[in-house]
């Protein structure tokens, strides 16, 4: 009796700018101080980039605030 094997499709290789993104960084398990310093040091991806293709409405809004009354 032949077993059914699962094949786990082989995975892409990691992105050539998120592997040297990746190399920087050092390899830790805990989110601390100084690995959050070094995260907010390289750029956010534009929303709008992030949004393309999808199927989303977006706008901005402002909130101000204040106390009542004012």
């Amino acid at each position: 009796m032949a077993k059914d094997l699962a094949v786990t499709p082989a995975r892409p290789d990691l992105d050539p700018g998120l592997r040297a993104l990746l190399a920087e960084m050092p390899l830790m398990s805990e989110l601390n101080p100084e690995v959050l310093a070094q995260l907010r040091r390289y750029p956010s991806t534009p929303i709008d980039t992030l949004l393309d293709g999808r199927a989303v409405d977006r706008r901005e809004i402002t909130i101000t605030t204040g106390s009542p009354g004012s």
